[in-house]
């Protein structure tokens, strides 16, 4: 008697995780703001199969392609495709606020020249996706001036208002 025995062909996956979250062909998983680089766990169903993974790592924010490939005994491959989701970041943190060149941190004052009526104003952002508005950096009067820097994340959502006081003399 002769038993022929196929080559086993499953390219099933007993689990695919990507940061401790379960994944499987066709799904969107989000990770934390800045990652760069993935913890990908890989299990094939049939242990003799293989897999290789393409992406995980060199992430940037927004959408990144997570490709395995899995190869089953018999030679037949089958592809996983997962989209990973860099979060955008909530950070509304400055480096650095200048006024004519003077750095100020909020809450802080600046004193002017008599008859000044604008100042030139600089944000650094820590994130440099982040992006900032200015208000009340021209139009100034003899006395106290509120100069507003609002500093609002790369989400979109996140915010945050920086208040100097600046006084003409």
């Amino acid at each position: 008697i002769n038993l022929n025995v196929l080559p086993n062909n499953d390219v099933s996956l007993a689990s695919l995780t990507i940061n401790g979250i379960e994944a499987t062909d066709g799904d969107y998983v989000t990770v934390d703001a800045g990652t760069t680089e993935a913890d990908i766990y890989v299990e094939t169903t049939d242990p003799n199969a293989t897999y290789e993974v393409v992406g995980g790592t060199d992430l940037v924010k927004g959408e990144n392609d997570l490709i395995v490939t899995v190869t089953a005994v018999d030679g037949s491959v089958a592809t996983v495709y997962v989209t990973i989701v860099v979060a955008a970041s909530s950070d509304t943190s400055v480096e650095s606020i200048t006024v004519n060149g003077e750095a100020v941190d909020d809450g802080g004052t600046v004193y002017l020249e008599p008859f000044t009526t604008d100042v030139e104003v600089a944000v650094t952002t820590t994130d440099p996706d982040a992006v900032y508005l200015i208000d009340g950096e021209s139009g100034l009067g003899v006395g106290e001036n509120t100069l507003t820097v609002i500093v609002v994340a790369a989400d979109g959502e996140t915010n945050q208002e920086y208040i100097i006081t600046l006084v003409v003399s």
